[in-house]
């Protein structure tokens, strides 16, 4: 995409993240009464999901693109972009009147990702990245850097879906946390990716992750100068949603340590 082209794709999903904000917003202050339900085992969702979901479809769907949600369905068009869409990145600490969450807005070309934005409406910041233009931190230039060296002073964030993955992992998959100096969980996507590009941790490995959540994080942290990459340090296959075992994303020195660990 030229520019001229990633400009208005830039705004267009902007905006939509505005809308959708307003509603988290005001969702999040009553959010002692919303209705929300398990659409399969340890997958929340709230009428905040939907809601959010409903106010950026309504802006994206303006796109001649395919469009690919967590939340819901939509037919593909005759497109070769492909927008990816986390409603509301955290739903479980939404629901709870906690602060980690956010909303991930991506779009897909034919074999790479293109552009990025994630959106942490309670803070009032968005993260927004296109490949080969760089970060931008609502709207200005963002340059960050990776607070640590050695892994075994870095705060690293450990994302896993649910204490049956726990339960699994556990046993055999996470021995390398012992080398790690802090492990926080959020719940989310959207907050610990916005937390490593503004140089505030080291690292962060998603276990059984879609693309749906992951995307506009991954290549915003490309840009930013952190290395994305599954266990063997192989590039990700974003031309599909189907779940990846893990994802690792970390500043280079960090990434280097965290393959070790893990292969290990």
């Amino acid at each position: 995409m030229n520019f001229q082209e990633i400009l208005n794709y830039k705004n267009i999903a902007i905006q939509a993240s505005k809308n959708s904000s307003e509603i988290l917003l005001k969702r999040f202050s009553e959010v002692s009464t919303i209705n929300k339900w398990e659409k399969s085992q340890n997958a929340l969702v709230t009428e905040a999901d939907i809601e959010s979901d409903d106010a950026i479809i309504s802006i994206l769907s303006k796109t001649n693109n395919n469009i690919l949600s967590e939340e819901s369905l939509h037919k593909e068009k005759n497109s070769d972009l492909t927008w990816l869409i986390d409603p509301l990145c955290g739903t479980v600490p939404f629901s709870l009147g906690m602060s980690h969450w956010g909303t991930n807005i991506a779009l897909h070309g034919k074999n790479e990702l293109l552009m990025g934005l994630v959106t942490l409406p309670l803070s009032n910041e968005y993260i927004f990245a296109a490949k080969g233009y760089g970060v931008e931190l609502n709207g200005n230039i963002l340059n960050s850097f990776s607070p640590y060296k050695e892994l075994s002073r870095a705060t690293i964030a450990l994302e896993i879906d649910g204490g049956d993955a726990w339960k699994k992992l556990i046993k055999s998959e996470l021995q390398w946390i012992s080398s790690v100096g802090q492990v926080n969980s959020f719940s989310s996507v959207s907050y610990p990716i916005a937390q490593l590009c503004l140089g505030r941790l080291g690292g962060a490995v998603f276990y059984g992750i879609e693309s749906v959540h992951i995307a506009a994080g991954a290549i915003i942290s490309e840009e930013s100068g952190m290395k994305v990459s599954d266990e063997k340090n192989n590039p990700i296959n974003w031309n599909n949603n189907l779940e990846k075992h893990i994802v690792i994303i970390a500043w280079p020195n960090i990434h280097e340590q965290l393959l070790d660990k893990i292969a290990n």
